[in-house]
């Protein structure tokens, strides 16, 4: 048997692959989850990827793109912007999605 997931399904698991890593930080910077009922907390908490770690993981997702038949030189594709650029977000599979977004990393962070 053989399974195909479609563009929507698969978005949904990266979405769902994102939530448990977003809460684990939330509750690093906060203690608990009250940073979800914004009017809990009058002062403003921080959250933010580092310079250096955004643009190491860009750089491998326009390496794993290069390796990918859209990102091919010679193909053209909607894939690829007017700069030649292409602009898929994840050419890896969903199960290293899922085991990199599994538990923040949050040395990776700015936080505040």
């Amino acid at each position: 048997m053989s399974f195909t997931a479609s563009d929507e399904d698969i978005d949904k698991a990266l979405v769902e692959a994102q939530l448990p890593a977003l809460l684990a930080a939330i509750a690093h910077l906060t203690g608990d989850l009250a940073i979800l009922r914004p009017h809990l907390r009058p002062d403003p908490l921080l959250l933010d990827v580092r310079s250096d770690v955004h643009d190491a993981f860009n750089d491998r997702i326009d390496q794993g793109n290069k390796e990918m038949a859209w990102g091919v030189a010679t193909v053209n594709s909607w894939y690829r912007n007017d700069k030649g650029r292409v602009a898929q977000n994840w050419p890896f599979s969903l199960l290293e999605y899922w085991e990199l977004t599994r538990h923040p990393q949050l040395e990776q962070f700015i936080t505040a």
